[in-house]
């Protein structure tokens, strides 16, 4: 978690005062100390932590620093802990639209699952249903009817007579097991 006592905040306070003023090992300083931020806002918004992501959020820290303004009266950890979370949370708006519009979704979902592969897509070589097998029949529902057949969890939750909230968590354990399969395979 990212949490600082009084003194750690008042050290970071100099090195931002520092870092405004030009100074390179002042900037490299703080920015290792804003780390733990990026890579939490990081797991938060994409699930896991890798090297590209916390590039962009260093990159994107190097220029919150340069914009804060000291003078305005805000603790700077509260409005970088913002900043970053907005950041990471719009990435995470942009690819979900990009893969939205990267996977033809113009067949019905079950035809779509039988005999077609991602090769023929130029993803990757799983047949989609072999995938598929590594999930429970609820979190297969789910991933079939809201994933690849686009409906509304809400609405594919209601269909199975669960709580969106459940519907919700079936979802993000589905995806969690899909994405861990494809890492090994």
């Amino acid at each position: 978690m990212f949490k600082y006592d009084e003194e750690s905040y008042v050290v970071v306070e100099n090195l931002l005062v520092n870092a405004k003023l030009g100074d390179n090992d002042a900037m490299a300083d703080l920015i290792e100390r804003l780390e733990p931020l990026i890579a939490t806002s990081c797991r938060h918004y994409f699930g896991y932590v890798d090297e590209d992501l916390m590039q962009q959020g260093r990159l994107r820290c190097i220029i919150l620093v340069r914009s804060f303004d000291l003078l305005r009266g805000i603790r700077f950890l509260g409005y970088m802990k913002t900043m970053v979370g907005c950041y990471f949370w719009d990435l995470k708006k942009d690819h979900i639209k990009l893969v939205e519009n990267e996977m033809p979704m113009t067949q019905d979902s079950e035809d779509y699952m039988k005999g077609r592969s991602f090769l023929d897509l130029a993803y990757a070589d799983v047949e989609i249903y072999d995938l598929l097998l590594v999930l429970t029949k609820k979190e297969r529902y789910i991933i079939l009817k809201n994933v690849i057949g686009q409906e509304m969890l809400a609405k594919v939750a209601r269909d199975m007579g669960i709580s969106y909230s459940y519907a919700k968590d079936l979802k993000n354990a589905a995806l969690s097991k899909l994405r861990k399969t494809l890492v090994v395979n």
